[in-house]
């Protein structure tokens, strides 16, 4: 029965991914250095993916309560990827958490590159103006 279930929750996650434009897994669980002044972080992205014309987006799976990258008014509410692009020297396209509870795969995510019809409700803004204003 778990067993079952676990395939249900691939399938759709492998569904969700086949719409998305074309890219390819740039890199899982890659580690990471986030250093601005004297602080300094040790990350690791769970997937980064890369597109064809050199952007990537990041995405950070999350398994239980379900986690909203931005609020209603754009802002983030969850930093953690915007620490992971930061981080990056790779142009950021988009960011994307991947909600994992025991009964469906979700997604919410900012950006634009790839995830126009698989992410038709997700809120979306300009990663790298967000990322720029992490920096700083």
């Amino acid at each position: 029965l778990e067993r079952v279930r676990l395939g249900r929750l691939l399938q759709q996650f492998v569904a969700i991914d086949s719409t998305r434009d074309t890219f390819t897994i740039d890199s899982v669980e890659s580690d990471n250095e986030f250093v601005n002044g004297h602080v300094r972080l040790t990350l690791r992205s769970d997937r980064v993916d890369r597109f064809d014309d050199g952007s990537c987006a990041i995405l950070d799976y999350k398994s239980g309560t379900k986690k909203r990258l931005l609020n209603r008014e754009g802002e983030p509410q969850e930093y953690q990827l915007f620490v992971y692009a930061a981080a990056t020297s790779i142009p950021v396209s988009a960011l994307l958490l991947v909600n994992v509870d025991s009964r469906e795969i979700n997604l919410d995510g900012a950006g634009h590159r790839g995830m126009a019809r698989s992410l038709a409700a997700c809120q979306r803004t300009n990663c790298q103006g967000l990322r720029d204003a992490f920096r700083r």
